[in-house]
């Protein structure tokens, strides 16, 4: 009698500890959808923001910066919009999945100077001449003049070197609260090259976190779990079998 009552007990500790992980699933699917929510808004607001922003000289806002990069270096940066990208032309001709633009202008400081020739030659024609060599980063230039008697017009040969442009991109994201991250664009140029940062997007992939913890339902691998709950056979000190539910923290496969 004792025998046929206990039958049933491993399919009622069985259809428990279901209906124990059916509920645990169905709060940890509402906590995320409400964690989605959250970041979306968080989101949203934080493009506002890209959007209305402008580029800035970092060095003038931040003297830890400007005493890293010292007379050599600039760094101009932007928030930067996260929005999905669609491919363009190009993209399609490459055959590949664009995740981000970032649009930039790049202008070198005019150069403006007086130099005086140290070498200036008369010949017997009474033509006049002098070469010019002149360095003012990132300007090499050299220029021969030569200015004869009228009617002839002066020449004048000039070659006009320019330094190569190194220009480092960053593109860093910090939280913002909710599981949101915000995205900027920083470019670090030398002081004659100044920056302007158009449009600057991006896919929101780019900044999001990867899942810290995962569900506790899928177990690809082996990892900690906050909850991991079971069922199964017991022996106890009397070396009797028993059915018996496990709740408690662990290490899941």
């Amino acid at each position: 009698m004792g025998r046929g009552a206990l039958a049933p007990l491993p399919m009622l500790v069985i259809a428990l500890v279901a209906a124990l992980i059916l509920a645990v699933r169905i709060e940890e699917w509402r906590l995320g959808a409400e964690r989605r929510r959250a970041a979306a808004v968080l989101l949203s607001e934080s493009n506002r923001s890209a959007r209305r922003d402008t580029t800035r000289d970092v060095a003038l806002e931040n003297t830890r910066v400007a005493k890293l990069l010292g007379d050599s270096l600039r760094l101009f940066e932007k928030q930067v919009v996260q929005v999905s990208q669609r491919r363009d032309a190009l993209d399609r001709a490459l055959g590949r999945e664009r995740v981000a633009r970032y649009a930039a202008t790049a202008v070198v400081d005019s150069l403006t100077r007086v130099v005086a020739s140290d070498s200036v030659v008369r010949d017997p024609h009474e033509v006049r001449a002098a070469k010019f060599d002149l360095r003012q980063e990132p300007y090499t230039i050299v220029a021969e003049v030569e200015v004869p008697l009228p009617p002839d017009s002066p020449k004048m040969r000039v070659k006009v070197a320019v330094d190569p442009i190194p220009i480092v991109a960053r593109v860093a994201c910090s939280d913002v609260g909710g599981g949101a991250r915000e995205a900027s664009v920083s470019v670090e140029t030398p002081t004659w090259v100044s920056v302007r940062l158009g449009t600057v997007a991006q896919a929101p992939d780019v900044c999001s976190r990867s899942p810290g913890r995962e569900s506790i339902l899928h177990w690809p691998r082996l990892a900690t779990r906050r909850l991991v709950l079971g069922v199964g056979r017991a022996w106890g000190v009397d070396r009797r079998g028993r059915w018996a539910v496990f709740v408690g923290a662990g290490i899941a496969l």
